[in-house]
């Protein structure tokens, strides 16, 4: 479905350009909404190593966190 059609997209940008942090938040959120917080999460995580002032990242990572039980 369309959600295999989003990750495997996500999967092929962050081949070509792995250090572009909004690659890694889009696909955090597009975990975080197919229930994987934990890989949601990793992605997020991803994101603000790669650029630590974008404020979706940190938001993407705390919603993950909620949805882990605050872990």
């Amino acid at each position: 479905g369309r959600t295999k059609r989003a990750f495997q997209a996500f999967s092929e940008a962050s081949k070509l350009a792995p250090r572009d942090p909004q690659i890694w938040i889009r696909y955090g959120f597009c975990k975080l909404r197919d229930g994987k917080a934990r890989e949601a999460l990793e992605a997020f995580e991803m994101a603000i190593k790669l650029d630590p002032e974008i404020a979706a990242a940190h938001d993407g990572a705390r919603r993950a966190r909620h949805v882990l039980g605050g872990r």
